[in-house]
């Protein structure tokens, strides 16, 4: 090449990066373009195309975004006379012609009309190919059914003319060919070719549907650029809002493809892993996939089935092996006080052996008028060793009792307890008597338990607790769909709150403690009187349902994060209604807290970030960056300068609440941290990881 050339690179359907693509993948194709497109002397020019409806998204990146704010050119739709051009140019030069008026009525049918390229596209190549000699006619077109319907119309003609087999197999190719938007339209998604082939339908029905959709030229064939998998998508974008059946599909199973794709991915890492067991699904979340994947009529493919069988596996195996435990446990303490007890009728036996054996010595030098009176006394010391022996079996297994009680302090108290007490039993029923170590053991296993209530009622698991300030009241939320209020004196329970549809997710007191806040999975948000239960009013709906719930420090405010989507809805909690509400992330936001004083909000977002926003106006203050994981809770320190937050990386971060610097990483935890919260003084973090343990740490950096 000459000193003058210039490399012109043109990336067309830019969005798919973001759609696509990994974060890390993404951010650093930008750093490339950015900095190849920036260099000093450089010879590359670099033309991309995008939908209106990403243009926020390059913006975000701190060198690409003020490359792309001065070089924009905004395309804006095509007139009239423009379209007549795109209409009639083309059949010109291919020697074609329209009937007359065809090609005013096609020019006015897409005119004004957002996206109506792909379809107009799509419509003149069915036209082309239906064409009478060298016309176009009015006849094709009304076949085809206009521009508007030609796409969908072809879509419904291959489906409807599948069999039963083949239709089940295309409603499960499209729905995996479909990337969902947060806050955006849906688009296209490429899928490896493979994994429609791994789809739990009949293998030869997946394959003849992509190859009939194929011949209708619906879709796509490629290859991946890293692992150069043949890769399947949608041909034209407009399918996905054109095809009304698809659009039915996606409507009716949106909640299944977003756990179909969290279960792909989870799948995905533990098969890069090597399968290793750390990485199945416990818990709450492997119960939640586990009924999931039984309702859904989304199928999964043959590795996701083996992700969850495999997940489910290990949850059994475990249960099994706590079950051989506690039985190996109870059989050792068995055994080992029936040893006691044999050592003692053992001993008791030998000593009574021994005494006969001095009597009889004895006797033999006493004249036969104290042989009667020497076997009464032999008779009366026979009783009292029986007596004796008797005493030392019952204190044996009273100190077998014991110890087996003081062995489980730690990881049983209320077992310890019930050993401790029949330790005492078994000496003070029969003499009145108790040993040392059985009383110890009962004086040591009472302060150890700390049952004071069990509360039952909930027919599902229970999701979250939550006290009144007073201490007077307890709140529990479950996946059966209720509330339940319950008085902490008696274990009474107060009120029964079934308003919900689904899980109820989030629940807090007001500050006072007067009201009880609740949501969940319908996104309703519902205000009760604590002291009758009796519903106050409804504040409003939070679209895709809600899980974090907070009510202001003052009591004015309830804010809540999406389950589904990553917006923060701020509501009026004495009157009612939407004060505002902004998008926080990009991804759900699964926890919302308000600033001791109440002027900021903090969220917490699986996109691997907490942002820190003004809660009088829902401007973005801080956005806090550095875990590898998504973000389950953030919590404010009571004097409200500093933040922290748990990840399931496995860290806890400690910031700066005004400038939003790393201030401490604390690291220890084995698995995901799953909460974290200050002490009342702030010197002081307790954490709770799915690891199995609770930990606490110094806060001060």
């Amino acid at each position: 090449p000459t000193p003058e050339a210039v490399l012109f690179l043109v990336v067309d359907q830019f969005e798919e990066l973001f759609g696509l693509a990994d974060e890390e993948e993404s951010t650093r194709l930008l750093q490339l373009i950015a900095a190849a497109v920036s260099a000093p002397q450089g010879r590359v020019r670099v033309l991309i195309t995008l939908r209106a409806d990403f243009y926020d998204r390059p913006l975000m990146h701190p060198t690409f975004g003020p490359l792309m704010r001065q070089g924009t050119e905004v395309i804006v739709p095509l007139t009239a006379e423009e379209l007549s051009q795109a209409v009639e140019g083309p059949a010109w030069q291919a020697g074609v012609e329209f009937e007359p008026g065809l090609a005013a009525a096609i020019v006015a049918e897409v005119s004004e009309q957002p996206g109506a390229l792909p379809m107009l596209q799509y419509a003149l190549t069915e036209l082309f190919e239906r064409r009478d000699g060298r016309y176009l006619t009015w006849e094709a077109y009304r076949a085809i059914g206009g521009v508007s319907g030609a796409l969908a119309r072809r879509a419904e003609e291959v489906y409807n003319a599948l069999d039963q087999a083949g239709q089940q197999a295309a409603r499960q190719l499209f729905l995996r060919l479909v990337t969902l938007g947060e806050g955006t339209e849906d688009t296209r998604r490429r899928v490896r070719l493979s994994e429609l082939r791994a789809v739990e339908v009949d293998r030869a029905a997946m394959d003849g549907v992509i190859e009939t959709f194929d011949r209708s030229r619906l879709l796509l064939f490629d290859r991946d650029p890293t692992t150069r998998e043949p890769t399947v998508e949608v041909a034209h974008e407009a399918l996905l809002h054109g095809w009304g059946r698809l659009r039915t599909w996606l409507d009716e199973s949106r909640t299944d493809v977003r756990m179909e794709r969290l279960l792909a991915a989870a799948a995905q890492e533990w098969i890069e892993a090597g399968r290793d067991s750390s990485f199945l699904l416990r818990g709450t979340r492997l119960a939640r996939f586990e009924g999931w994947a039984t309702e859904s009529r989304l199928l999964l493919t043959e590795e996701e089935r083996a992700f969850l069988e495999a997940s489910i596996a290990d949850r059994e195996a475990r249960r099994a092996e706590e079950e051989a435990r506690r039985r190996r446990e109870l059989e050792a303490a068995r055994k080992l006080a029936e040893t006691e007890r044999r050592r003692a009728e053992e001993q008791a036996r030998a000593a009574l052996r021994l005494r006969r054996r001095a009597l009889l010595l004895a006797g033999l030098t006493f004249v036969a008028l104290l042989l009667a009176v020497a076997a009464f006394l032999a008779r009366q010391q026979a009783v009292r060793n029986e007596q004796r022996a008797e005493a030392q079996r019952r204190v044996a297994v009273a100190r077998e009792l014991a110890a087996a009680a003081l062995a489980n302090l730690n990881t049983d108290p209320e077992r310890s307890v019930l050993l401790a007490m029949e330790a005492v039993s078994t000496t003070y029923a029969v003499d009145g008597s108790v040993t040392r170590q059985a009383e110890e053991a009962l004086h040591r296993a009472i302060p150890a338990s700390r049952i004071q209530l069990t509360l039952r009622g909930h027919s599902g698991p229970v999701r979250f607790v939550a006290y009144s300030p007073d201490g007077s009241r307890l709140a529990t939320s479950s996946s059966d769909g209720t509330a339940r209020l319950w008085d902490t004196a008696t274990g009474r329970e107060i009120a029964l709150l079934t308003d919900h549809d689904g899980d109820v997710t989030g629940l807090d007191f007001s500050p006072d403690g007067a009201w009880l806040a609740t949501t969940g999975y319908d996104g309703v948000v519902l205000l009760r009187d604590v002291a009758t239960g009796r519903e106050l009013r409804r504040l409003g709906r939070h679209p895709g349902g809600a899980t974090g719930l907070d009510f202001s420090p003052d009591g004015r405010l309830v804010a809540t994060s999406g389950l589904r989507d990553g917006n923060v809805y701020v509501w009026d909690a004495l009157q009612g209604g939407l004060v505002y509400s902004f998008t926080a992330h990009y991804a759900p936001a699964w926890y919302v807290t308000f600033s001791p004083d109440g002027r900021r909000l903090a969220t917490a977002s699986v996109d691997g970030t907490a942002k820190v926003w003004d809660a009088s106006t829902g401007d973005e203050l801080l956005t806090l960056r550095g875990h590898s994981g998504l973000v389950s809770v953030v919590a404010f320190s009571p004097d409200g300068t500093r933040l922290a937050t748990s990840s399931f990386d496995t860290t806890v971060r400690v910031w700066d609440a005004a400038s939003g610097q790393s201030l401490l990483t604390l690291s220890g935890h084995t698995s995901m941290v799953s909460w974290v919260a200050f002490s009342p003084d702030g010197r002081r973090l307790a954490t709770a990881s799915v690891d199995g343990t609770a930990r606490l740490w110094d806060a001060k950096s």
